[in-house]
């Protein structure tokens, strides 16, 4: 115990580097983690052969999601549109079809939570399209005021840490922290491992120690160095970087 706290250069550095990590990874990574409402900045074509209601209501449907900065950009063609989704341009490209009443997608390869994003949009707009056609059929009177109804959201959203939004420098604060506890068993496991490199362990078992009480002292010292790393950690996180541990 009293040869792993008596290094002092070592025990420095156990707590620096990972102090230093934690600075360095948190200003740099600081703008994925910022706070607010997240821009998907997407672009997507659509075609369409024929100009009616299922055209109108995807052009208006495209100009209501103008807040998700998604923008939609009418092609001369399917060919057109589909050389630039597989060029990367477009995140994907839909194809309306008027009389069937129905769309097909096509997809970027490299859309990923995109394209789930993009379906997810189709499906509401296919079922307010749906919803709009059986008002005009049954009940044509009152499809003015169905269109200039205001939609409502049925579903609030609230947090319990409101005004406390995650930052990256406690997201790598706490990970950091758990690294350094699950590095504390390598140490231990290494403590063993080094005696017996450097020939050493033998000379150790000519003392009057058992093998139970030398594996004890081993353990009982690292995990005295590996407290006095987490406590360092945890205090300079909490009261100097002012991570927020939850």
């Amino acid at each position: 115990i009293q040869q792993n706290i008596k290094r002092p250069v070592g025990l420095g550095m156990l707590i620096l580097f990972p102090i230093l990590l934690i600075l360095i990874l948190g200003q740099a990574l600081s703008g994925i983690f910022s706070a607010g409402q997240v821009a998907l900045d997407m672009k997507i074509g659509y075609y369409s052969e024929e100009k009616g209601r299922l055209y109108d209501g995807f052009r208006m449907f495209l100009k209501q999601r103008d807040e998700l900065e998604i923008t939609g950009e009418e092609t001369v063609s399917i060919s057109a549109g589909e050389d630039k989704t597989r060029q990367g341009e477009y995140q994907a490209f839909i194809i309306l079809y008027e009389q069937q009443k129905h769309c097909e997608l096509v997809l970027n390869s490299n859309s990923g939570v995109q394209a789930g994003i993009v379906e997810g949009l189709l499906s509401r707009f296919f079922d307010r399209f749906h919803f709009y056609n059986l008002v005009v059929r049954y009940a044509p009177g009152a499809i003015d005021s169905v269109l200039t109804e205001k939609e409502t959201d049925f579903v609030s959203h609230s947090a319990l840490h409101a005004s406390r939004q995650p930052r990256a420098i406690d997201y790598f604060g706490i990970t950091i922290l758990t690294m350094s506890i699950l590095y504390s068993a390598f140490l231990g496991s290494h403590g063993v491992i080094k005696e017996k490199t450097i020939k050493t362990l033998s000379r150790i078992y000519t003392a009057p120690v058992t093998k139970m009480q030398f594996l004890l002292g081993t353990c009982l010292g690292t995990l005295c160095q590996v407290l006095i790393q987490l406590a360092a950690l945890f205090l300079v996180g909490n009261y100097i970087l002012d991570i927020y541990y939850g």
